[in-house]
């Protein structure tokens, strides 16, 4: 069941078209090369340019008592990691956690079993760039 819900968010995150405005004000889409995604091959990435990690953290499942004897809710968060150098600014960081919420929020998965519960995110930095964490909660009630 949990891997339900993995397989739906990462296709979901595919679909997702991350961009930010460079200085010129001119649109970039964030290519594939620049998103690192758990438990896939680390893809060479240009540090010099906004990068994102993805990953998905399943949590707690329970079974639903009322809902019959294999119906079970399960929750978990998704997170992404974008980094930003640092002689960037914090613009594009923005930006790319803004299309990434506006993607996931209100999503909820073609089967109806899983939605997206509430975005949220964090700020962070170390020697080289900017991160912010740009996260979502979720749970799911599969059979």
């Amino acid at each position: 069941m949990i891997y339900l819900d993995v397989d739906d968010l990462n296709a979901r995150f595919w679909t997702c078209e991350l961009s930010y405005k460079d200085d010129e004000g001119e649109t970039v889409v964030l290519p594939d090369n620049q998103k690192l995604v758990e438990n896939q091959p680390d893809e060479e990435i240009d540090a010099t340019q906004p990068y994102v990690r993805w990953t998905i953290e399943p949590g707690a499942s329970v079974q639903k008592v009322n809902a019959g004897p294999h119906m079970f809710k399960s929750v978990g968060t998704a997170y992404l990691q974008v980094f930003v150098p640092k002689g960037m600014g914090t613009g594009p960081a923005v930006d790319l956690v803004d299309s990434f919420h506006n993607h996931f929020r209100k999503y909820r998965s073609e089967d109806t079993c899983l939605r997206v519960l509430g975005t949220d995110q964090r700020k962070g930095n170390d020697k080289k760039s900017h991160m912010v964490v740009a996260l979502f909660t979720y749970e799911s009630h599969r059979s």
